[in-house]
């Protein structure tokens, strides 16, 4: 899966959106990014990226800050549902 940074302020989300998100994250506006996992817990959404330039390990970021270039995700992903806490509950795909 392939995903372009659009956004990667906090103030371009909505209100509901902007908790526990950094004010500015550490993706590059316009670079392309490779996926290698999906995160999702309730109605939030995350893509697993890696920023070689800022940060040595993939990490977390919103999709909301992304659009979809590439659709399909690596056929050597699996599924998992994670149980946290109430209302919490989850999936992640990696």
């Amino acid at each position: 899966m392939i995903i372009k940074c659009i956004e990667n302020r906090r103030s371009s989300l909505t209100i509901e959106e902007q908790e526990g998100v950094p004010d500015k994250d550490y993706i590059r506006i316009r670079k392309e990014y490779v996926v290698y996992g999906i995160l999702q817990f309730g109605q939030r959404i995350k893509f697993c990226v890696n920023e070689e330039k800022i940060c040595s390990y993939p990490t977390w970021c919103l999709s909301s800050f992304f659009e979809i270039i590439n659709p399909l995700g690596s056929r050597y992903w699996l599924c998992s549902i994670k149980l946290f806490r109430p209302k919490r509950n989850g999936y992640r795909f990696s």
